[in-house]
């Protein structure tokens, strides 16, 4: 018997925190509070420590098969793209396609970033409106692929069409496209440009993030052997991306780059897992971040790195033309078992890299139905939270 939940007192409780996040920049609860109202997968992406909080509140629907590894902690479609990332083996740069977004990694049991990436699944399907279904159709293909990635053969899978298709379009993105995107020539240099990406910041706040930028220079520098003259800042800005993450501090950095031309930089502060209660192996901020990452991706994106600005972890990666993100609405109706099943297949490689200890024998025909029936139920609690939060933002 499912406890009681109160989708309005988690929804009211959601929104109260959302409205914290002003104290960081102004502006931003604004910000927040549009994406995560237009529909009930941008309230789930955006209310990670809700969705622990039920589960917590609600321990039935966390239960299932033992299988501890590191998880992503916040494994939803979205969080599945394809970018660039340094190849070890020859210096150049590939384009990877995989779960890219690890701010809130920590080591648990898989079945929690498994409900949560097939409660994603059926909320983005039904944002596109898609048939009920073919979207209970696919999450089982989902969570078949994700039992044959964690226990099945090692043998590598053909990338769907629509996964080649992002794969391609980001390869084909050049930085001079990029750098048109987010800087602009002024006075015979350089700038960031100042939109609705990027907020511009006091003098000592560009201080502040200058100072931690060269601490991470430093030793990007050595660890890489890249000039210092390449990692001269130029600009910086304040950086509004995600929807989660609004309200941590967060920033764009223009450096000086190679002879190719400039670098943009992401500093981006990371505190505790919203999977709070969850162990991260003795690491917090930034390093267990990295731990993450270089645990369980299929490939780190480029100089990554860590930093402190103040007393706050800072997450240093530099950006590049990629990051395009899966959107399974946007497939045709006759890809979607077959994409639904490959990205399960990747979460379930991710979980086997990452594993601590054993993930059991397998997942049964049952575990899988007991699964996608716990993230319908999750899904129809995050539409009333939803349907909430909206409502909230109306009485303002």
């Amino acid at each position: 018997m499912l406890k009681k939940v109160d989708p309005i007192a988690l929804a009211r409780d959601q929104f109260a925190a959302d409205r914290a996040i002003d104290r960081a920049a102004k502006g931003l609860f604004a910000v927040k509070r549009a994406r995560m109202s237009a529909s009930a997968f941008a309230f789930l992406r955006g209310s990670a420590a809700i969705f622990y909080r039920l589960l917590r509140g609600s321990p039935e629907l966390a239960r299932g098969p033992a299988g501890d590894a590191w998880l992503t902690g916040d494994l939803h479609v979205q969080n599945f793209g394809a970018y660039r990332t340094d190849d070890a083996s020859s210096g150049e740069t590939r384009v990877v396609f995989g779960p890219n977004d690890f701010d809130e990694a920590c080591v648990g049991p898989v079945r929690l970033d498994v409900l949560r990436l097939s409660v994603s699944w059926l909320l983005a399907l039904d944002e596109r409106g898609m048939l009920a279904e073919n979207r209970v159709d696919s999450c089982g293909a989902l969570l078949e692929g994700w039992t044959l990635g964690a226990f099945g053969s090692r043998v590598s899978m053909r990338e769907p069409e629509p996964v080649r298709r992002l794969v391609a379009k980001v390869a084909a993105r050049t930085k001079q496209s990029m750098h048109r995107a987010y800087t602009r020539a002024r006075g015979g240099h350089r700038t960031l440009q100042r939109d609705d990406r990027l907020w511009p910041v006091s003098r000592a706040v560009q201080s502040q993030v200058r100072a931690a930028f060269e601490r991470y220079a430093a030793h990007t520098c050595t660890r890489h052997d890249i000039a210092t003259d390449h990692m001269v800042v130029l600009d910086i800005a304040r950086r509004v991306a995600g929807t989660g993450s609004l309200g941590a501090q967060r920033f764009a950095v223009l450096a000086a780059g190679g002879v190719h031309g400039e670098w943009l930089f992401d500093l981006k502060e990371e505190s505790a897992s919203s999977a709070s209660g969850l162990p991260a192996a003795g690491l917090s901020g930034a390093a267990r971040v990295v731990h993450g990452i270089e645990t369980s991706a299929p490939a780190p994106p480029r100089m990554l790195g860590t930093t402190k600005m103040g007393g706050l972890s800072m997450l240093v990666r530099r950006l590049s033309p990629q990051e395009d993100k899966l959107d399974p609405g946007e497939v045709e109706t006759s890809e979607l078992s077959g994409l639904a099943h490959y990205v399960g297949w990747l979460a379930g490689r991710m979980h086997r890299r990452g594993a601590v200890g054993s993930l059991g024998r397998g997942w049964t025909d049952a575990d899988r139905r007991t699964m996608r029936e716990r993230a319908i139920t999750l899904a129809g609690i995050h539409e009333s939270m939803h349907l909430a939060y909206v409502s909230f933002s109306q009485e303002r």
